[in-house]
Parts: C-alpha cells; sequence; structure tokens
C-alpha cells in the first residue's frame, strides 16, 4: 500500500483563554502525548501601528514532529487571541505521510488521528467552544473570501 501526504489542520477556540498560562499548559499537554516529539515553544511580541496607535500582539509558536510509522512532514502549533478575523485561539499544522490506497483514504485516517490523538487531549484538559479539524484548502480564509 502505498504512503500518501495528509495535511489537516486544527482549530479551536477555548472558552477560558489567557495567552501565558494557556499557551504553557498546552505545551505540557503536548509534550506528554507519545505521537508528539521534539517539541519547542517560542513567544512572539510584534508592535503594530493601528489608526495612528501601537498595539502589541503576542502570540506563542510551539513546533515539532509527529512520531508515526510512515513519517511526518510538520508539525506547528500557533496560539494567540482570538479576534473578529481569526476567531480561534489555537491553530495546528499537521502533516504526515499516512498508508493508504488513495489521498481521500490517508485524509481520513490523518483527520482521525488527531481527532483520536490531539482533540481528545484538548477536550480532556480545556473546556472548548469550538474545535474542528479539516485539509487546510476547507479552511481557508482565501476560500471563504472566494466563496462568500
Amino acid at each position: 500500500m502505498p504512503i500518501l501526504r495528509a495535511d489537516v489542520y486544527l482549530m479551536a477556540k477555548l472558552k477560558a483563554f489567557e495567552l501565558d498560562s494557556t499557551s504553557k499548559k498546552l505545551f505540557g499537554i503536548l509534550k506528554e502525548l507519545p505521537d508528539i516529539g521534539d517539541l519547542k515553544i517560542s513567544k512572539a511580541v510584534k508592535e503594530v501601528e493601528e489608526g495612528g496607535r501601537i498595539r502589541i500582539r503576542e502570540w506563542y509558536n510551539m513546533s515539532g514532529r509527529i512520531n508515526v510509522p510512515e513519517g511526518s512532514r510538520a508539525f506547528w502549533v500557533f496560539v494567540k487571541r482570538s479576534d473578529e478575523n481569526e476567531p480561534w485561539n489555537v491553530m495546528m499544522r499537521l502533516d504526515r505521510n499516512v498508508t493508504a490506497e488513495t489521498h481521500e483514504e490517508a485524509m481520513a485516517k490523518a483527520k482521525e488521528w488527531a481527532e483520536g490523538t490531539i482533540v481528545e487531549a484538548l477536550r480532556r484538559n480545556f473546556d472548548l467552544e469550538t474545535v474542528t479539524v479539516a485539509p487546510p484548502e476547507e479552511l481557508s480564509a482565501v476560500k471563504a473570501k472566494v466563496t462568500h
């Protein structure tokens, strides 16, 4: 059976969110998962001018690898305060290889893995308002603007 690339994104909004403590808690949870390895975390701070005022934007980045037999391409996490344009706190990019006959089957397996591994860990540790696992093209802001 061939090994196919299957990329999915996970987007979640948490009911109780505080940037520093939530990000550190999420990092600890992900480090405990046997399917995630070499996890690193960093905080980014950027000053942005909006309407003549300086606004400080802060977020956390986490990166590592997915430990699956077929191998992985990328594991990346972005944690930030939600806003009108991006109504989520956590976005994960989960690029992995999957053994499957078709790309559709590979995508279904990748989504099932993400839901069973990562979403379940999130549900056990956070009060989730929303959570979505889907291919990048289904969550693309560009596609949303084009189709609406």
